[in-house]
């Protein structure tokens, strides 16, 4: 699905016209937030594809905020190893993303579940994968296009009450309630061992903040779950 453009005179970070090949192991992706005019490309690699479909499924502000402390402002990966992105546009609360990952029945339930954890947003599919969250920003497509893209299948043509799609979104479902709050502890865990305040203050500071989020992420979860 093609959407409209972020002005050219908007402030980007990382949206340059350098693109990067990474021949290392890992889920690399692209995670774009659009904010008061303001575009942030991070540029994630180190697996962090593989947490995508769960940061998505916690709704707008938590996915916003999820990987604020990760990855690089500089540059594109290019569309051959480039395993998915979001792109999140909260000025005209548009989410765009992609993922070259999940099997079409799970992408069907992204879809699906994040329209009722989105409410009121414009949740799509990028057809085009990297190539149009870049031309959404208003980044030259050319500096991710490659001759052979990485293989980029379309959600599942069945209705969302299919069998294996609403088995897909109970796993979905189990990943935003599970991992949501667990990244939210063990990031408050490392402020506090960056600072230096020890181990014990670390941990109570992760649990703190895990049973926090807990009751946000069972919200969605529930809603995903939900029809």
């Amino acid at each position: 699905m093609v959407l409209r453009h972020v002005s050219r005179r908007a402030p980007l970070d990382g949206v340059g016209v350098a693109s990067i090949k990474c021949p290392a192991v890992g889920s690399r992706v692209h995670w774009i937030v659009v904010r008061d005019g303001h575009v942030t490309n991070r540029r994630l690699a180190g697996g962090a594809g593989m947490g995508l479909d769960y940061a998505l499924g916690a709704g707008p502000e938590a996915a916003a905020a999820h990987w604020e402390d990760r990855g690089e402002l500089t540059g594109w990966w290019t569309d051959d190893v480039c395993d998915g992105g979001a792109l999140i546009d909260a000025d005209r609360q548009v989410l765009l993303f992609f993922t070259t990952r999940a099997l079409p029945a799970y992408r069907t339930a992204m879809l699906d579940g994040y329209r009722r954890v989105w409410a009121g947003w414009q949740v799509a599919w990028a057809d085009a994968g990297l190539v149009e969250l870049a031309r959404y920003v208003g980044a030259d497509p050319a500096a991710v296009r490659t001759p052979v893209a990485a293989k980029l299948l379309s959600p599942e043509p069945d209705a969302p009450t299919a069998p294996d799609v609403q088995e897909a979104l109970g796993v979905l479902a189990g990943r935003v309630e599970t991992f949501v709050p667990a990244d939210i502890g063990l990031r408050a865990m490392k402020e506090k061992l960056q600072a230096g305040l020890g181990a014990r203050v670390a941990l109570a500071a992760m649990e703190s903040a895990r049973d926090e989020a807990a009751p946000a992420a069972a919200a969605a979860a529930k809603l995903i779950r939900e029809r």
